[in-house]
C-alpha cells in the first residue's frame, strides 16, 4: 500500500482531528499509520491517489500545510547511529560509518522513484527535514549536522546518475547555526514550481519509529486565501475567522459527498468568511445574523467570490442569508434540515489588552452565555437527525483572576445534543512521548494563537 506524508500545521492535534474525519469519507478511506507533532503517515485503502484527488484533498483540507508521497523509511535505531545527539562523541559510534552509508543508499535509492531517469540538465531540490517536535534538542543535531550532509550527498548522487547540474535550496546560515530552522513554506513549492519533474521538495519526516523519506505532490495554496482575505469587498477582520480553522470546522462536519447536496448553516456569518469557504467547496449555504451590515456583506462576498468559481453552484443569496436573531432561526428556516452547523459567534468585545475578570465575566454571564444557550435551543430544531455542529467558543485571559470560559458541552446536553470527540484515540497509534500521547478525552481542543482570546472547538450531534 502506498503511504503519504502530510504535513502538520502549528495545533497538530486539530490537524490530526481534521484527517481522522476526512479518512472516514468514501473518497479518501484510509487510517494514520504513524504521526508526530509535525507529520501524519497515512496509508489509503486505494493503491494509489491520482494527482487530482491529491489536489482535492490539499483544497479542502485546513490543518494540512503539504502533502507528499513516501518512497523509502530508516528506523530510529540506524538514523541515530547515524547522526547522534550528541555529534562531538561521533568516535565512539564504531558503526558511524555503516550507518551513514545506510542513509547515503536510502537517497540513491530514491532519486528513480523521485526524479525518474535523469536527463542532462539543471535540478533544484529542497530539503525539507521535519522533527518530532520543533523543541526537541535532537532538531538542532538534524539542521547543523543532517541537512548538509543531505545537501552535499544529493547533488553528489545526482550528478552521478546524469544530471548536468545541480543547486539545492539555500537556508540561511543564522539559522542553521542555531538549530531553529523552519522547513520551506507551502508557498516555496509554487514559487520554485517544485512541482515540475526536474525541481522536487524532498521530505524528511521524524516520528518516534524513525524517517520516512519522500517528495511533495502538493500544497496549501496562499494565494486564494490572500485574495480572500484581502480582495473581498466586505471586510471586518474583528468579526473574521482564519481559513484554516473554517476548512477543519467544515471537514468536522463529517459530510457526505458530493457536497453539492448538503445544506450547511452559519447564523452568525460576521462577515461572511465560513460560507465562502464551504461555497467555493461546493456546499449548499446558508447564512444569518442580527446585524444587517453582515448579512449585506457577506452576500456581497459571496457575489464575488462566485465569479472566480469554475463551476459554482446556482444558489439564490438574498433568499439563503437573511437578517434574524439567533432565537427566530427555527421560524426563519421552518421549511429546511441542516446537514451541518458550523460557526463561530462573535459576541464578545474586541480586546486590545487583557481585561479584568470581573468586567468581562459580568459580559459572559449576562450576554455571551444566554447566546449560546438560546443557539443550541434552535440547533436542535433545524438540525437534520444524525448530522453535526461545528462551533467554537471562546477562552478569555483576564488580568486577575485566571481564565474564563464557556461549558458547551452542558449547554449542549441540556438541548439533547450530545458531545464528538474531535479525536479517536482508537484510529491512531500509540506514543511514548509524553507530548504526544492522545488521552482519548480530545472533546475540546483549544488554539492558543491569539494573547488574550483563545479558541475552543467543539463538535455536537443531534
Amino acid at each position: 500500500m502506498e503511504k503519504y506524508i502530510f504535513v502538520l500545521g502549528k495545533n497538530w492535534k486539530l490537524c490530526l482531528g481534521e484527517l481522522i474525519h476526512i479518512l472516514n469519507m468514501n473518497d479518501f478511506k484510509g487510517k494514520i499509520i504513524d504521526y508526530s507533532a509535525c507529520v501524519a503517515i497515512i496509508e489509503f485503502e486505494k493503491e494509489m491517489l491520482k494527482a487530482k484527488q491529491i489536489a482535492d484533498l490539499q483544497y479542502i483540507l485546513g490543518g494540512t500545510l503539504k502533502i507528499g508521497k513516501v518512497i523509502d523509511f530508516l528506523d530510529q535505531k540506524t538514523f541515530i547511529k547515524a547522526f547522534p545527539y550528541k555529534i562531538e562523541d561521533i568516535s565512539k559510534y564504531g558503526v558511524m560509518n555503516d550507518a551513514r552509508k545506510q542513509v547515503e543508499n536510502l537517497i540513491k535509492d530514491s532519486v528513480y522513484p523521485i526524479f525518474g531517469k535523469l536527463k542532462n540538465e539543471k535540478y533544484f531540490i529542497a530539503n525539507s527535514i521535519y522533527p518530532i517536535q520543533y523543541k526537541d534538542p535532537y532538531y538542532k543535531v538534524l539542521i547543523k549536522h543532517f541537512l548538509p550532509f543531505l545537501n552535499e550527498n544529493w547533488v553528489k548522487i545526482l550528478k552521478e546518475k546524469g544530471a548536468r547540474s545541480v543547486i539545492y535550496f539555500k537556508y540561511p546560515e543564522k539559522y542553521m547555526e542555531e538549530g531553529t530552522l523552519n522547513p520551506i513554506f507551502p508557498h516555496h513549492f509554487f514559487k520554485y514550481e517544485l512541482y515540475k519533474p526536474n525541481r522536487k521538495e524532498i521530505l524528511y519526516a521524524t516520528t518516534e519509529e524513525g524517517i520516512y523519506l519522500g517528495y511533495t505532490l502538493n500544497a496549501t495554496n496562499p494565494n486564494m486565501v490572500k485574495m480572500v482575505d484581502e480582495e473581498r469587498p466586505y471586510k471586518k477582520f474583528e468579526a473574521s475567522i482564519p481559513p484554516k480553522f473554517v476548512k477543519i470546522m467544515i471537514n468536522l462536519l463529517n459530510l457526505k459527498r458530493p457536497y453539492n447536496t448538503m445544506k450547511v448553516l452559519d447564523p452568525f456569518v460576521g462577515s461572511g468568511t465560513i460560507l465562502l469557504f464551504a461555497y467555493s467547496m461546493g456546499i449548499q449555504v446558508y447564512g444569518a445574523d442580527s446585524n444587517i451590515e453582515c448579512v449585506e456583506g457577506t452576500k456581497k462576498n459571496l457575489n464575488w467570490i462566485k465569479k472566480y468559481l469554475i463551476k459554482p453552484l446556482k444558489i439564490d443569496f438574498n433568499k439563503n442569508v437573511i437578517n434574524a436573531k439567533i432565537e427566530e432561526l427555527s421560524e426563519k428556516f421552518a421549511n429546511i434540515k441542516f446537514h451541518g452547523i458550523v460557526t463561530e459567534p462573535i459576541l464578545t468585545p474586541v480586546l486590545k489588552e487583557i481585561p479584568k475578570y470581573e468586567k468581562i465575566n459580568k459580559i459572559v454571564q449576562e450576554q455571551v452565555i444566554p447566546t449560546y444557550d438560546q443557539a443550541f435551543k434552535e440547533f436542535k430544531k433545524v438540525l437534520k437527525e444524525g448530522s453535526r455542529i461545528s462551533i467554537t467558543a471562546p477562552v478569555i485571559e483576564t488580568l486577575d483572576g485566571g481564565k474564563i470560559s464557556i461549558n458547551l458541552n452542558e449547554i449542549a446536553l441540556k438541548y439533547g445534543l450530545k458531545s464528538v470527540k474531535i479525536i479517536d484515540k482508537n484510529k491512531i497509534t500509540e506514543k511514548s512521548d509524553i507530548n504526544l500521547k492522545i488521552s482519548g478525552k480530545e472533546r475540546v481542543i483549544t488554539d492558543r494563537s491569539s494573547i488574550y482570546l483563545h479558541r475552543q472547538f467543539f463538535i455536537f450531534q443531534k
